[in-house]
């Protein structure tokens, strides 16, 4: 599972930002271009790596997605019914929070935050502090936090980026159709939680008969 150019592009920037020194880095690129893809290839590069993710579904999808780019390096996982670290391991952050003082901060050399735009939120703050490895590596299709909330305060800087806009231009995304339906549903009392609308608030709100109509 190669490497495209833009993916190529990013890893050497991560690279060459490491080399100078530059140890908490920040990719952004476009939902559907690849930065799990990217993730593992710069995972083969450490002995140790924890890769950090807030939803089942991205755990399954970043093991499945390494064992595609690496088959021959082992897996574990920190997750509800299991702590069994490896070479490359996926973490669930809510479990990981839970059991920091199960972990030594030097476990791991790469910490990888995906989604990392949720990061300025405590758990993730907690947890990527915790640790103390050559490079914190945060992934995002949106660098920016719905609250305004910074995320300077974990990342140096922004390495290496993709503009949506550009991702189309140069074929790795089709152009986006949009449609836009209106309707009278009011949003003013729908809570954010870590730079989100909060599920269930969110849930309760729209998914009405009205505005399923």
């Amino acid at each position: 599972m190669e490497l495209k150019p833009r993916q190529q592009q990013a890893h050497t920037a991560i690279f060459n930002a490491l080399e100078k020194g530059i140890t908490r880095q920040l990719v952004a690129l476009p939902t559907g271009v690849g930065k799990t893809v990217l993730a593992a290839h710069v995972a083969k590069q450490f002995e140790r790596v924890l890769f950090l993710a807030h939803r089942q579904e991205l755990v399954a999808q970043t093991s499945a997605t390494m064992n595609r780019v690496a088959p021959e390096v082992p897996q574990g996982f920190i997750m509800q019914g299991r702590h069994d670290p490896a070479p490359f391991t996926v973490g669930m952050i809510q479990t990981v929070y839970n059991r920091l003082n199960r972990i030594n901060p030097e476990a791991f050399d790469l910490v990888v935050l995906d989604e990392c735009h949720h990061s300025a939120a405590k758990t993730w703050r907690t947890v990527a502090d915790h640790f103390t490895p050559r490079l914190r590596l945060g992934l995002s299709a949106t660098p920016e936090r719905a609250d305004g909330a910074p995320l300077s305060n974990l990342f140096d800087a922004i390495v290496y980026s993709l503009t949506l806009g550009d991702a189309v231009n140069e074929g790795y995304l089709v152009a986006p159709k949009c449609v836009q339906v209106t309707t009278h549903t009011n949003l003013d009392r729908v809570r954010c939680t870590a730079g989100d609308f909060n599920q269930g608030d969110l849930e309760r709100t729209l998914n009405t008969s009205r505005r399923n109509r």
